[in-house]
């Protein structure tokens, strides 16, 4: 593929200054009409064409680009609120600039300063899960940059947001496991200062209390990044014979109750018949476990198609303010089939 041609190449064909050069062809006062001959007869020959992006900075005009930061693309969930995102923006004629922020603040603020810098008309931002992460919106504010939260959000937050229902989600799951016949029925909870895991573990609690099963706190584990091998490690705590073994188990995601399944398989525990399981977020690793996984499915296309339809409309008026919250499905199968 030919290398497209630069200002800087214009310069070195005729032996003058970049700045020269960019003047001569925004046709400035200041550069002779011989000058401004020779750079457009050699912008001509080597066929250059101004960067879009690089034109709108000089104007100061802000480009038809959304920007966009996931914790992970690689995720089931973000990667289909990205689609969703994706797919109203080709609609709508917009370009989405990506970023993913992996939960580290400090690429997180990175990627909104150079969103910042390429002019963006607005930002989806779905947090990281720093305690500081309030002041990357801070800083979106500071920008004057219109935004919209999705998926997470800071407590007393009033600005725009999209969520989904995990407090219903996950009452619904452990309301189900009760309803099967389970008693001691465990939850390995996510992050404790992320707002999602503790609306699941609300709902965990809440279920088991209306239920009038009495809340055993020996059966509530925590896991920071909420990962296969968290499930492993929290089931041979909650199997290591210090207390009851649990006869259920809800995750907080699908990928913590795959680690579930292993260590069953490992030490010869039945799923469903002596544990059942109950993921969270149906996530492409529940159709591959086996039994079927019973979870409780978000629908991430929807959410990111919102959101951008939100983010636009946000732009047009920079006082509206938009805020939804999705509800949930539980998708019940083989993994929380009666006890036994």
């Amino acid at each position: 593929m030919k290398r497209r041609a630069t200002l800087k190449d214009i310069a070195n064909a005729l032996n003058i200054s970049v700045t020269t050069v960019s003047r001569a062809l925004n046709d400035k006062d200041d550069i002779s009409p011989k000058t401004k001959e020779a750079v457009l007869e050699v912008a001509r020959m080597l066929e250059y064409k101004p960067n879009a992006m690089a034109v709108s900075l000089r104007k100061n005009v802000a480009n038809k680009i959304v920007g966009v930061i996931l914790p992970a693309v690689e995720h089931h969930f973000f990667s289909t609120i990205l689609k969703g995102i994706m797919t109203a923006a080709h609609l709508s004629d917009y370009m989405i600039m990506m970023g993913e922020s992996n939960q580290d603040f400090n690429k997180e603020r990175k990627i909104l300063q150079h969103f910042g810098d390429h002019l963006v008309s607005g930002v989806i931002l779905s947090p990281s899960r720093h305690p500081d992460s309030p002041k990357n919106v801070a800083l979106l504010r500071s920008m004057d940059i219109p935004f919209i939260l999705i998926d997470r959000k800071f407590d007393d937050y009033t600005g725009s947001f999209l969520q989904h229902d995990d407090y219903s989600g996950a009452y619904a799951a452990v309301s189900h496991l009760i309803a099967q016949g389970y008693k001691r029925i465990a939850h390995i909870r996510g992050d404790e200062t992320c707002n999602i895991s503790s609306e699941r573990f609300k709902g965990y609690i809440s279920a088991l209390s209306d239920h009038g099963i009495p809340i055993d706190h020996h059966l509530v584990k925590s896991c920071l990044n909420a990962r296969k091998e968290d499930g492993y490690r929290n089931t041979a705590i909650l199997f290591d014979g210090k207390y009851p073994n649990p006869d259920a188990i809800f995750t907080v995601t699908d990928h913590v109750a795959s680690g579930v399944y292993e260590y069953a398989k490992d030490h010869g525990i039945n799923i469903p018949k002596e544990l059942g399981v109950v993921g969270y977020s149906n996530s492409e690793v529940a159709d591959h476990l086996s039994p079927k996984l019973s979870t409780v499915e978000q629908n991430g296309h929807e959410m990111g198609r919102t959101s951008f339809n939100f983010l636009i409309e946000q732009i047009k008026n920079r006082q509206s303010v938009f805020q939804r919250t999705f509800s949930t499905k539980l998708l019940i199968r083989e993994s929380s089939m009666p006890k036994v």
